[in-house]
């Protein structure tokens, strides 16, 4: 699945998986088996650069935990 690849990619702070994955239709609101955006998972493990993309993609700033 795209977006749990997107998670792992975010994880990692693989800026080209990221936006490969975002170019090919991953979702970037996607909440993970652990209730965690890609965003999420970016801010958690620092990675700057990916959250521009992802917030520049359209991932919700404020997306809350389901």
């Amino acid at each position: 699945m795209k977006e749990e690849e997107l998670c792992e990619a975010a994880i990692k702070g693989d800026t080209e998986k990221v936006t490969a994955l975002i170019d090919s239709g991953a979702d970037v609101t996607h909440f993970d088996a652990d209730g965690l955006t890609p965003l999420m998972h970016a801010a958690k493990h620092g990675h700057a650069p990916i959250l521009d993309i992802l917030l520049t993609a359209g991932a919700p700033w404020n997306a809350l935990s389901p």
